[in-house]
């Protein structure tokens, strides 16, 4: 007979793919169970229940897994990469505009350290965009980072 605890992690396993779970579900909750066996907690913790929850995302968009899971994966990614095209777009318009107002005198409504903020991720959008097309993953992430649209003050 399984415990409270073990059928809540079996349940957290659902999560994963069944394709994922098949081979690893036994040792996946023996091993998280007995990191809590000397515990009396009732529930998997936060940190555990987000791993799993990553660990599903990562195996139903993986590029090395059955063919139906690849994909999946292969349409989220085409979908992400549609959606940063137009972003790279908006953001080639905005830096035009902005441009153009700057030569022609117009004033700016944002004072100059958020504008130049705003002018860094609008940049960083279409390198983000180039990186990825290019395979560079790493710099993929890192000017998506940047690229964060910042909240405007009001």
């Amino acid at each position: 007979m399984s415990s409270p605890l073990e059928r809540r992690y079996r349940r957290l396993l659902r999560v994963l793919p069944e394709w994922y779970r098949r081979d690893r579900e036994e040792e996946m909750a023996a091993t998280l169970l007995q990191e809590r066996e000397h515990r009396l907690d009732r529930s998997p913790g936060l940190g555990e229940s987000l791993a799993v929850l990553g660990l599903a995302v990562r195996t139903r968009l993986a590029t090395t897994a059955p063919a139906r899971a690849v994909a999946v994966g292969n349409a989220a990614r085409g979908i992400a990469l549609f959606g940063l095209a137009i972003y790279a777009i908006t953001a080639i318009e905005h830096l035009a505009v902005w441009f153009d107002n700057t030569v022609n005198g117009y004033p700016q409504t944002m004072t100059a350290p958020h504008t130049a903020v705003l002018l860094v991720g609008y940049m960083a959008v279409p390198a983000a965009f180039t990186a990825v097309m290019l395979g560079r993953i790493g710099w993929a992430r890192a000017l998506g980072v940047i690229a964060l649209p910042p909240v405007p003050s009001r």
